[in-house]
């Protein structure tokens, strides 16, 4: 039988406690605040983000929902964030990704508007979509058009994973048919697509309202995720800090 290690949630609140005391008591009140309000009822899923930009701002506003996670698939794009529009904001999200793939993208990559993913970049985006509704997330895809769901009518009687696409042609038709649901947001003027950072915020404004609706237990982290999520980023605000723990 599998023994859990982890360390107590008293001894995580002791070495909270010992880092804490490296920074100043209004930082680490931010810390403890944020922690407070991170949730895992919602994520997103970006596939094949092009745009350092774009790629940045979808972090900034995943951060400032209170996201723990956001889930980046590469086909053809390595997933690139600008620093100055991330402004580190990426720092405080645990950012998963998954290439194409050795991983390794052309920096200067032609943009290819319609012709298909290769079979091995079909089969990661599979792939990779498996692994997180195997975390208990269902998989929203983000299509146009009538009939889909809306913001309002998703259902979220358990943790949501927004899809979102590439910038020019949105998500890959294996995105779509992987998803176990599909939603739009209605547009009334003469445009009819939003840029991919406004697409977030409209979603996740939506999304976040809801869950945040209800009572906490709800939507917020156990006491053990937060704990542990509060020490690690203390641990990167604290230099040496496993030294300062006795962990080095």
């Amino acid at each position: 039988m599998k023994t859990d290690i982890s360390p107590a949630p008293a001894d995580l609140e002791a070495q909270i406690g010992m880092l804490s005391k490296k920074i100043s008591a209004s930082r680490f009140g931010k810390l403890r605040r944020a922690a407070s309000l991170r949730t895992r009822r919602a994520t997103l899923v970006l596939e094949d983000i092009f745009q350092p930009h774009n790629g940045a701002a979808v972090l900034r506003t995943a951060d400032a929902f209170g996201l723990k996670e956001v889930h980046v698939i590469e086909s053809r794009y390595k997933f690139r964030a600008s620093a100055q529009v991330d402004t580190g904001a990426s720092k405080w999200l645990e950012v998963h990704k998954y290439p194409c793939g050795d991983g390794r993208f052309p920096r200067n990559v032609k943009i290819l508007k319609h012709s298909p993913l290769p079979k091995g970049c079909r089969e990661n985006v599979a792939k990779a979509l498996g692994e997180i509704r195997n975390m208990g997330y269902m998989l929203a895809a983000s299509v146009p058009g009538e009939g889909s769901l809306t913001l309002q009518t998703l259902p979220l009687d358990r943790p949501i994973a927004v899809m979102i696409g590439t910038e020019l042609t949105g998500l890959s038709d294996i995105a779509i048919e992987s998803a176990d649901v599909r939603f739009s947001v209605p547009m009334y003027g003469m445009a009819q697509s939003f840029n991919l950072s406004v697409f977030a915020g409209v979603c996740l404004g939506g999304i976040c309202s809801r869950i945040r609706s209800r009572e906490r237990e709800f939507w917020a982290l156990n006491r053990r995720e937060e704990l542990e999520l509060l020490l690690s980023w203390l641990k990167k605000c604290v230099k040496n800090a496993d030294e300062i723990l006795g962990l080095a």
